[in-house]
């Protein structure tokens, strides 16, 4: 059974990170980190999307083997369980980097913002980061459950 909290900390987290695409940040950055706003700047795309797609991971992740436990089968195993798990892995990473391309089409037309490819490449790397991040915790929690019922 999947857990309900993954899909809602998911959604809030994306309405989180929508709310600092569109507010006006640039006086209260440069007020507290000064010289260093472009680097403040870089690092909270970086570790908003990183959060983004580890829980969109964990969601989908959810889902799936809510969904494969209802079947004959059960859950994927070995190869095939591989591939589904990249396959998942691979469409919330383009649906992480889709939702940053969206943010920064919003932030075109508001003066207070601006839209930046480098931000969205940022974007990009923070979102691989959370997949990677997560899949390594994932595997280590599955090794030690493993390890433990022996």
């Amino acid at each position: 059974m999947s857990d309900p909290h993954a899909g809602r900390l998911t959604v809030a987290w994306a309405l989180a990170v929508l709310a600092f695409a569109v507010v006006p940040t640039h006086a209260a950055l440069s007020s507290t980190v000064g010289k260093q706003e472009t680097l403040a700047t870089e690092v909270g795309h970086f570790v908003e999307f990183a959060v983004l797609a580890a829980l969109a991971s964990w969601w989908a992740i959810q889902r799936a083997e809510s969904r494969a436990s209802e079947t004959v089968e059960g859950p994927g195993q070995g190869w095939a369980g591989l591939g589904a798990r990249l396959v998942t892995a691979a469409c919330v990473w383009v649906a992480a980097v889709a939702y940053g391309a969206l943010l920064e089409l919003i932030q075109m037309p508001l003066a207070y913002r601006s839209a930046q490819a480098g931000d969205l490449a940022v974007d990009a790397a923070g979102a691989f980061a959370g997949l990677l991040a997560f899949s390594c915790v994932r595997a280590l929690r599955g090794r030690g459950l493993r390890a433990r019922s022996r």
